[in-house]
């Protein structure tokens, strides 16, 4: 149920509809990581609020490139994958028997350029569903427009029940897409100004695509139906070799709409390339597994995420708006 204080008919009715909101969430087979390589990252988020930077306006939108500020640069260094005995299976060191190109800090360093929406507070704290004896549960919309229908409603629904206070300055902030699948692997211990709840909690972040996206997905593979998959599109035809190193980079788009008018504009002649998608958490658990040689999209390449020009218009709106900084330690009771 979502944290607050209201009667539990009403808490039960709210997370009814935003689970039917959310229809599309985020698979709950996450890596379990060492609790400890997430210990620095509260002390930073307490400090350091995470806010998000629109690119500069002559860099075309549809290669744009958002920056964390500083203090998301350092909570994503703090936040690193373990190192330990326990989480060798998952070691993210060079050392892995796999091709340097495709590794978990490449993949993090490109979804960095990735806008996500979350809904906040005024002052950032993420709203999330919990049931006491689990964890709280926040959300990353891939769209705004499904972050906002979400938030419409949910006050809708709490203007109806006689507590619209509860969602009194909720609003939509952004956050680095890198951010978040660490946020989706690695559960945070959060607090809540309720009292009679322990005095931290552990909580997830699922990431939730867009309705176009997961339909488009699902024509291309039935395993889409699942809830919560985020469908990541590609075309080798769209790839690019790089003539003095010979690295070959592989666009991934959040949008198939977007890799079709991207080959529209370098090829108006010639017939749609054949495309495959690939599921988001599936290519981090590949290749944190060290089974990234299993993935259809070749190993001995460099994936550079592409996000939709919805995304990247829509942050860079609410950016110029002003953002409410999402605060890692916190959460709505």
């Amino acid at each position: 149920m979502l944290l607050w204080s209201i009667p539990r008919q009403r808490m039960q009715h709210l997370r009814t509809v935003l689970l039917v909101a959310c229809l599309w969430l985020f698979s709950s087979n996450a890596v379990a990581l060492s609790p400890a390589s997430f210990s620095s990252v509260q002390t930073a988020a307490k400090h350091q609020p995470l806010t998000f930077l629109p690119p500069a306006a002559s860099i075309n939108r549809r290669k744009a490139i958002f920056t964390a500020t500083a203090a998301a640069s350092s909570i994503a260094a703090a936040l690193s994958f373990p190192r330990s005995s326990q989480a060798a299976d998952i070691d993210t060191d060079a050392k892995l028997d796999q091709p340097q190109l495709l590794t978990v800090a490449n993949l993090l360093s490109s979804l960095r350029s990735v806008p996500l929406f979350c809904i906040v507070s005024s002052d950032g704290a993420a709203y999330m569903l919990y049931n006491k004896g689990t964890m709280a549960k926040g959300y990353a919309f891939t769209t705004l427009s499904a972050a906002l229908a979400v938030l419409k409603d949910a006050q809708n629904t709490a203007e109806k029940g006689g507590y619209a206070e509860t969602w009194q300055g909720a609003t939509i902030t952004t956050i680095p897409a890198d951010v978040a699948i660490r946020l989706s692997l690695q559960p945070a211990k959060r607090t809540s100004q309720k009292e009679s709840l322990e005095a931290q909690i552990s909580s997830i972040v699922e990431i939730i695509p867009g309705a176009k996206e997961r339909e488009d997905a699902i024509k291309m593979e039935s395993t889409f139906k699942t809830q919560g998959k985020v469908p990541l599109f590609y075309s080798n035809a769209l790839q690019v070799t790089d003539q003095s190193s010979g690295v070959i980079t592989l666009p991934m788009y959040f949008s198939k709409d977007d890799l079709l008018q991207e080959w529209i504009k370098r090829n108006p002649e010639k017939p749609l390339p054949s495309s495959g998608v690939l599921e988001l958490s599936t290519l981090f658990q590949y290749v944190l597994r060290k089974r990234a040689n299993e993935l259809p999209i070749g190993v001995n390449k460099k994936l550079l995420f592409v996000p939709s020009a919805e995304a990247v218009e829509a942050a860079t709106e609410l950016k110029s708006k002003g953002l409410a900084p999402y605060k890692l330690d916190r959460m709505i009771v």
